[in-house]
């Protein structure tokens, strides 16, 4: 299935003058000007009624070079007069007469009601164009034409400023450009150098954590020094002390303790006599109210009685009491276990 595109429709040309107060029917040719700063077509009349001082109103010469790119040539002495109510000009030898030139009225001021410069003639509805009508129709075109150049010369203009006030904002733009990126670019690296100080920090924290840890689990080890001393002569390592073997530790018995500490009460010895010489003065009352046996029951009642602060008590035996029965005039000394006899 195949599909036609419908036919652009077409263009209705614009139709008429632009030129204000302009009356003309169907005008031909219009030509494009561009007066005060706008663009628009006029008819060949309103393009010399645009331009009144351009050229001159009787011969339609072209008298300003700025206005046309090709003005007609006049003589270096050539007078001109201008217009009392406009500023319209011709030649002074133009003027029919030239003693009445303070007096001059141009054409489009002596009739302002629906003049035209370029009036037609019509013969048998053609269009014909005269000397005279042919003259106009020049100079509105070398005026016209002036008027597009000097537009065309103010749009390269533009376009020259406009382009280097785009170049200018283009190296602004990128100068712009390039200081953000470097801005970016120190940002990044100094995140960068905080994020890895911190790694950095944060792994140091994590090891000395995990050393101090170590540490307090690990007892600390002996390091053996082996080496050369200063003299050149190689260091011996110390000697390790060798722990004691079970065998021979002692034991932590509470009995056993006591049992030694009884034992070891033993070996010192006492002197009874000196005690029993202190009380001499007491001693003859005491020996004729008790006797000789209640003194040997003190004495031995006051030495059971230091054992049991200092140990266990251990039972008498039957020898002291045998000997404290038979001799009364015995005097102990020393602990039980190595007491001797004196009478």
């Amino acid at each position: 299935m195949t599909t036609t595109d419908p036919a652009p429709a077409p263009t209705k040309p614009l139709a008429g003058c632009a030129g204000d107060g302009c009356l003309a029917r169907n005008p031909w040719p219009l030509h494009h000007v561009r007066h005060r700063g706008v663009f628009s077509r006029l008819c060949t009349s309103c393009v010399l009624k645009c331009h009144p001082g351009s050229f001159c109103c009787l011969c339609f010469s072209v008298l300003d070079p700025s206005a046309s790119p090709s003005p007609d040539p006049a003589p270096a002495q050539a007078a001109v007069v201008h217009c009392s109510k406009c500023p319209s000009v011709t030649h002074l030898s133009c003027l029919p007469n030239p003693d009445l030139a303070s007096q001059f009225v141009c054409p489009c001021c002596d009739h302002q009601d629906g003049f035209s410069f370029f009036a037609l003639t019509e013969d048998r509805g053609r269009r014909r164009i005269d000397m005279a009508a042919a003259r106009v129709l020049l100079a509105a075109a070398r005026l016209a034409a002036g008027s597009m150049s000097r537009a065309a010369a103010a749009a390269v203009g533009e376009a020259e400023r406009k382009a280097k006030e785009a170049a200018v904002a283009r190296k602004r733009a990128r100068d712009m450009l390039e200081s953000a990126m470097a801005v970016a670019r120190r940002e990044r690296e100094r995140a960068r150098v905080i994020l890895e100080s911190t790694v950095t920090v944060t792994k140091r924290d994590r090891a000395r954590m995990r050393d101090s840890a170590v540490a307090v689990l690990e007892p600390p080890k002996k390091k053996v020094a082996t080496g050369v001393a200063n003299n050149g002569a190689a260091e011996t390592p110390k000697p390790t002390p060798t722990p004691m073997p079970l065998s021979l530790r002692r034991p932590n018995n509470r009995e056993v303790d006591k049992w030694m500490r009884f034992h070891e009460m033993g070996t010192h010895v006492v002197d009874v006599t000196s005690t029993s010489r202190v009380g001499n003065a007491k001693e003859p009352e005491e020996k004729g109210k008790k006797g000789p046996s209640s003194v040997l029951q003190g004495k031995a009642k006051g030495t059971a009685e230091g054992e049991t602060e200092k140990g266990p008590r251990l039972p008498p035996s039957t020898q002291d009491a045998q000997s404290s029965r038979t001799n009364s005039k015995v005097i102990f000394t020393g602990s039980t276990s190595t007491a001797t006899l004196h009478s």
